[in-house]
């Protein structure tokens, strides 16, 4: 992406330039008061990677910042804003990995650099305002910018003296981070053999980023050079150079607006500016090594740069430093010493509101272990009586299954024995037809011998019955023939039922001692049940001990907190009386002292409680 070009002389983009507490933030919210202006604040702040639509529109933080007051600072970014968050093109590294980029750089993070400024650039262009962007980790690619986007420079300097004070203020009010800006500074890449000396220099002798009392003058040493490099190494790529170094008069600030107007065409008002100085963590404690130091890191040059102007560079911004140091120290030397007991006091009564607070909440956590493991303990109980019982319903419903199966078989069984007593019954009455049939085969042959002595009494009546016997014969043939196939019917039938008779009485006495099992299964089911019965009546006996003991904890505890809020009470009124210690009144503090070993008393009767 690059800058429109027929846009760079109306819409021509303005870069301010600085570094940390200098002030920046307040000629940028001058630029944004007017309304052909589109401002963009501190264009490589890491925050940008994680910024969202839920946040980005949030008035600016209350810490201790000395900030003018204005719309949410990163307002302008909104129409850049990615999907679930971060802004189009910034990525992490342009926050302090590529603090010393310059244009015949790493080309690839030149170029992601380049598309990422042009984006913002456009942005303001297309809404036909003119892009300001401000930035306090931009100083050392100044060059690679203007090559690239060009436009107006302008940079701003503060007296090294009130900028470190403000550092240091920073992090006696539990902010850090300005401290931890030096070596994120002299660990970014491309660094240049000094930054690499001031490196080597702060890694000898500072450990990690815990700083202690004594890291204090070792990272004053570091920001010195840091900033004496950069604004003797850089100060000739701006166009304007606004220096508040010295306390600006009002033609001072006339004469910075001017050059703004003729390099600009904008009109800003810089007439309500003031330095606000901020008491520091600490003083120095040997400003004379502070300075030694720096000198002697100083002290075999920088490559591209003369030597005697450097030299000259580094002692004009020492003098002033230490001048303006032992002023300080003559105004507020002593007030400061005297800040810093009652600071040493205050930490001491903090850390011992602190230990108190840690007892309690120590006590609270077993109370909420102790709890939860019932809960634990309670809820396992739960499980193996619920797995119980599921086992226990899976057991009767196998039993009902197998109890339908034997309802089932002896159905069939009694329907298979009705079956045979029928055909007993149909063979039975074979049988007797049978014999009837003999029967009357007897008589006929009877009948036969009778004819045949008669035949020759009776000629004619012999063809008769000779014809009779014939049929006689027939019907008795076919009678013995159905006969013996009904017998033959009947022994297979026979055969048949008695083996389905024996598969089902194999069957039958498989189930019986299924069932003998499925019985002693469920006998034992029921004992395991009436066991975790009782097993639940025990669980829910220590559940209701338990939860009473809990009761008893959270009373204990509400009365602890109550115990605390009391404590706190009298900490803080002891906090305010901590303010004795430095007016020097003696009979006030021994009564002061005296009732803080009363209320230590009482912490220790709490505790022990």
């Amino acid at each position: 992406m690059t800058v429109r070009k027929h846009d760079d002389e109306i819409f021509k983009p303005i870069f301010l330039h600085s570094s940390f507490r200098t002030g920046s933030t307040w000629l940028w919210s001058k630029f944004r008061e007017n309304p052909k202006c589109y401002c963009y604040y501190e264009i490589f702040n890491e925050i940008l990677e994680d910024i969202n639509f839920k946040n980005i529109l949030q008035s600016p933080s209350t810490w201790n910042s000395h900030h003018p007051a204005g719309a949410p600072y990163f307002s302008e970014f909104s129409p850049l804003l990615k999907k679930v968050k971060g802004i189009e093109g910034f990525d992490q590294e342009m926050a302090f990995s590529d603090f010393f980029l310059e244009f015949n750089g790493d080309r690839d993070r030149v170029n992601k650099t380049s598309a990422y400024l042009a984006s913002l650039v456009n942005l303001a262009q297309q809404n036909r305002r003119v892009p300001v962007l401000s930035c306090t980790r931009s100083i050392a690619r100044v060059d690679m910018i203007k090559s690239q986007i060009g436009g107006t420079h302008i940079f701003i300097k503060r007296s090294l003296l009130n900028q470190w004070f403000s550092y240091s203020n920073q992090s006696q009010n539990c902010n850090p981070y300005f401290f931890k800006t030096i070596l994120k500074t002299v660990n970014s890449k491309n660094q240049k053999d000094f930054i690499l000396k001031i490196k080597s220099f702060l890694a000898e002798n500072i450990s990690g980023e815990v700083y202690s009392k004594d890291d204090h003058d070792i990272l004053l040493i570091g920001f010195l050079c840091i900033h004496i490099y950069m604004n003797f190494r850089y100060k000739d790529h701006f166009d304007i150079k606004i220096d508040f170094s010295k306390s600006p008069s009002k033609s001072d600030l006339d004469i910075a607006e001017r050059m703004i107007m003729g390099h600009t065409s904008l009109s800003v008002d810089l007439s309500d500016y003031s330095d606000i100085i901020s008491a520091p963590q600490r003083l120095i404690e040997d400003i004379d090594r502070v300075v030694s130091m720096v000198r002697s890191l100083f002290a075999q040059g920088i490559d591209g740069t003369n030597d005697d102007m450097l030299r000259l560079a580094v002692d004009s911004e020492l003098a002033a430093f230490r001048e303006g140091y032992e002023q300080y120290c003559r105004i507020a030397g002593s007030a400061h010493l005297q800040l810093e007991m009652g600071d040493v006091a205050h930490r001491h009564l903090q850390e011992r509101f602190n230990a108190v607070t840690d007892e309690l909440n120590e006590t609270q956590s077993a109370a909420n272990r102790q709890a939860e493991e019932l809960a634990a303990r309670i809820k396992t109980a739960s499980d193996d009586l619920e797995n119980s019982v599921l086992r226990l319903q899976e057991a009767e419903r196998d039993l009902q299954a197998e109890r339908a199966l034997h309802q089932s078989l002896t159905d069939q069984l009694a329907q298979a024995m009705g079956r045979i007593e029928t055909l007993e019954q149909e063979l039975a009455q074979s049988r007797a037809y049978y014999g009837e049939l003999d029967r009357r085969y007897a008589e006929s042959e009877q009948g036969r011998i009778s004819v045949a002595a008669e035949m020759q009494a009776a000629q004619e009546k012999c063809a008769a019955l000779e014809h009779d016997v014939q049929q006689a014969a027939n019907r008795a043939r076919a009678l013995s023939d159905q006969l013996d196939a009904a017998e033959a019917d009947k022994q297979a039938h026979h055969q048949s039922l008695t083996g389905q008779l024996a598969q089902a009485m194999g069957r039958i006495e498989t189930l019986e001692q299924e069932l003998a099992q499925s019985r002693a299964y469920y006998g034992a089911l029921e004992r395991r049940y009436a066991e975790s019965e009782q097993g639940r009546i025990s669980v829910a006996a220590k559940m209701q001990a338990a939860l009473e003991r809990c009761s008893a904890l959270e009373h204990d505890v509400q009365q602890a907190n109550h115990a605390l809020e009391q404590q706190r009470g009298e900490m803080h009124q002891a906090l305010a009386e901590i303010e004795f210690i430095s007016s020097g009144r003696a009979e006030e503090y021994d009564a002061f002292d005296r009732r803080w070993s009363t209320m230590m008393k009482r912490i220790s009767n709490n505790s022990s409680k």
